[in-house]
């Protein structure tokens, strides 16, 4: 018989589930719905120790922002309007105020979700301007003149985007890319005029706040922003929800989610299962790499 011709195996997490307790000698007809809460809780331990391990290619992503002159640091904010009138685009302006000219409050949308008059808008805030709050009448700002679009705001929160880090990065102008070097907070804190506008060349990431700070500061409202970041794992929150891995990392998941199991339920078991995740994960990873030629001038 030929084989299925098929990649498309996407187990869910109550396949984990089953897998690991059946590693830990618990059959699936015993699992009982603590059983199922504590491996929920164990998977989302794993996945924050996989992430203190370091890069890992899985993890990582590519980003882009566009920026906005005068404005240097960028956070990712969202809220839910009421009361929607007319359709908000992304990469568009909306303020709070008689005109974008005396506005009090100043963002620019990174992304429009939501349906009829209830948008759900996220934003960054721009530099030197309040953020909006909740019961705020919101209006578009295309950039050159009002846009149809208004909203009654909603209390606006971070949104949690999982980035753990930026790795490499560029300013992109024209289409042609310019490096950006990572500093540090101690490097951002050391430059005397942090309102210096021009071609961004620094930026520092500030994992606490969930901000990167652009230095020097845009100085226009076209520049892109591009940086490949390492991301958490996305959460599980249900059993029918498949993993944030790929293929070659689901033995090393149903391992580790055994062997965290075994410590609980069957501690027996458990120096042999810990071994198991071990080497699961070591393979993982080997290979978990970038596959590229390398050349060497020994002529030097």
């Amino acid at each position: 018989m030929p084989s299925s011709g098929l990649y498309a195996w996407a187990p869910d997490f109550s396949d984990f589930v089953d897998e690991a307790f059946e590693r830990v000698e618990i059959a699936p007809e015993g699992i009982t719905s603590q059983h199922l809460l504590s491996a929920r809780r164990s998977i989302n331990l794993l996945f924050a120790s996989w992430a203190n391990e370091g890069v890992m290619l899985f993890a990582v992503d590519e980003q882009t922002q566009t920026l906005t002159d005068g404005t240097s640091s960028y956070l990712n904010r969202s809220f839910t309007g009421s009361s929607g009138v007319g359709t908000f685009n992304a990469g568009n302006y909306i303020y709070v105020g008689a005109t974008w000219a005396t506005a009090t409050a100043r963002g620019r949308l990174t992304a429009v979700a939501g349906t009829g008059g209830v948008p759900v808008l996220s934003y960054y805030p721009l530099t030197g301007y309040s953020d909006f709050a909740s019961g705020d009448a919101v209006k578009e700002y295309t950039g050159t003149v009002d846009g149809d679009a208004t909203c009654t705001a909603g209390a606006p929160a971070d949104i949690a985007n999982g980035t753990l880090a930026i790795l490499e990065c560029v300013l992109r102008r024209s289409s042609v890319d310019t490096p950006v070097a990572k500093m540090s907070r101690e490097d951002y804190q050391a430059i005397p005029n942090k309102t210096d506008e021009g071609l961004p060349s620094r930026v520092f990431y500030d994992l606490k706040a969930n901000t990167y700070t652009l230095w020097q500061v845009p100085e226009n409202s076209t520049d892109v922003f591009r940086y490949w970041r390492l991301r958490r794992l996305q959460d599980v929150t249900g059993a029918s929800e498949t993993p944030d891995l790929p293929y070659r990392a689901y033995d090393a998941l149903a391992a580790g989610l055994a062997a965290r199991l075994a410590l609980k339920f069957n501690a027996e078991k458990y120096k042999m299962l810990k071994a198991e995740a071990d080497e699961a994960f070591a393979l993982l990873r080997e290979g978990d790499r970038e596959r590229a030629d390398v050349s060497m001038d020994t002529t030097q």
